[in-house]
């Protein structure tokens, strides 16, 4: 299991160390282990739970959304909440999918109109 300062963890995730010490307080990861100087050491799996919210903000999910769905994450009575949780992002999400095309095809339209000779 890797242990990685947080500036590593910066390097990787593509998050600023500023941004990850916010997500650690608000508890978007974390609580993320000290070395003994009391500095922050990230492992595997912070990484992968830091994946996880840049993928869900990536949709569009809300910061508090997110905590709400992370404070319930790995409790086994809450697998059907959970699972409605993404169900309603992926849809939300393939809604903006669906109106991004229809302007994607709205644009290919009118470029048709300005012919280059």
């Amino acid at each position: 299991m890797s242990e990685l300062s947080i500036r590593e963890t910066a390097e990787r995730s593509g998050l600023s160390s500023h941004t990850l010490r916010y997500y650690e307080e608000v508890g978007l990861v974390g609580p993320v282990a000290r070395n003994d100087a009391g500095h922050r050491r990230f492992d595997d799996d912070d990484l992968d739970r830091l994946e996880f919210v840049r993928c869900l903000l990536s949709t569009g999910m809300s910061l508090d959304r997110i905590r709400a769905f992370i404070e319930i994450d790995d409790v086994p009575a809450t697998v059907a909440e959970r699972r409605r949780i993404l169900e309603v992002q992926r849809d939300l999400l393939d809604d903006e999918i669906a109106r991004l095309r229809r302007h994607r095809a709205h644009l290919t339209e009118k470029l048709g109109h300005y012919v280059v000779t």
